[in-house]
């Protein structure tokens, strides 16, 4: 029997792998059809000591430990190497899927698939969920060859995200009707 391909998937600050599968809830088993997804832990464990949302504190359950990406200065980097690293190791990986803080990592890759090529030819597509966008890296993308990588990004209507964007869209688009020139 042939193996699945595989998907990874990166939660968000304040999570863990158990509870990004807890969140995808149907749509994780619409996606087992045909994938398998695998929840990667993220690396640095999350104290009191650190802000963590308190609407997801009263979701994880007591005693659970909860992480984050990125070292104890927030610099990710490690943990884009040590994926990368696990994707061009197994053939299977296809793609990756990433929750808040994790899709800053798919991201990173995304972008990185513009300047290695073993790693262009083994992603196929990106799904970042509750993400506002996230702005190139000048040093790596080149507008002349852009990256074509089908990425799904969404951003659900109670997310703290989609408020402050649609504000801000929202101001910037709005037109001030004193101050209008006819």
């Amino acid at each position: 029997m042939k193996q699945k391909p595989i998907i990874l998937s990166f939660p968000g600050w304040g999570t863990n792998a158990k509870f990004m599968k807890f969140q995808m809830g149907d749509l994780h088993d619409l996606i087992s059809k045909q994938f398998e997804i695998e929840y990667l832990e993220p690396t640095f464990l999350i104290d009191s000591s650190l802000h963590v949302d308190p609407v997801m504190i009263k979701l994880i359950p007591p005693g659970e430990k909860i992480y984050r990406w990125g070292d104890k200065f927030m610099d990710m980097q490690q943990d884009v190497e040590n994926a990368k690293k696990r994707i061009l190791e197994d053939d299977r990986i296809i793609g990756l899927m990433g929750f808040s803080q994790g899709t800053c990592i798919v991201f990173d890759i995304g972008q990185q698939c513009h300047q290695n090529e073993e790693l262009r030819k083994r992603i196929k597509f990106l799904i970042l969920f509750t993400t506002s966008g996230l702005k190139p890296d000048k040093k790596i993308y080149n507008k002349q060859i852009p990256i074509r990588i089908p990425t799904l990004q969404t951003i659900g209507t109670k997310d703290f995200l989609y408020f402050e964007n649609s504000e801000s869209s929202h101001n910037q688009n709005r037109s001030d009707p004193q101050n209008s020139q006819i």
